[in-house]
């Protein structure tokens, strides 16, 4: 009898955990990815990628751009190819590969990879700094969508 007791004791603790160790993604799910501020779309994404060097790279991608140059969903379009391609430029190299990407809330500290894409009527201007050294490409949309960035 003892034994059936504590059967059911542990698969009722086994079946607790596994409830409570599931993440729950529906309020993620829900949460916009573009916000409206001021007439324009404003997106921020913060990660860290994780490689097969046991080094991390601290990102921060970020967007603005008009309403009225392009619809959400070429923004958000747009701002995902960018962001995928440069985090691809980033951990392209034949000592280490990316094993994971994950979701900050916030920064520790400062970015080792900024991007940001300001969208505009006439191009857009793509300001990158990695390990402190800044760039900037400035193009117009024909040189944008035409090339690879």
């Amino acid at each position: 009898m003892k034994a059936k007791k504590l059967s059911i004791f542990v698969i009722l603790l086994l079946c607790s955990i596994v409830i409570f160790s599931q993440k729950d993604y529906s309020q993620k799910l829900k949460k916009d990815l573009v916000k409206i501020e001021a007439g324009k779309f404003i997106i921020e994404d913060l990660l860290l990628l994780k490689l097969s060097n046991d080094k991390n790279i601290q990102c921060k991608f970020s967007a603005i751009c008009p309403i009225e140059i392009m619809s959400r969903d070429n923004f958000i379009s747009l701002y995902k190819t960018w962001c995928s391609a440069f985090i691809n430029k980033a951990t392209t190299n034949n000592e280490f590969k990316l094993t994971k990407i994950i979701e900050l809330d916030e920064l520790i500290g400062e970015p080792d990879l900024s991007c940001n894409f300001v969208m505009a009527k006439n191009g857009v201007q793509i300001q990158t700094e990695i390990f402190k050294e800044k760039n900037n490409y400035t193009g117009s949309w024909e040189e944008v969508l035409e090339e690879p960035i």
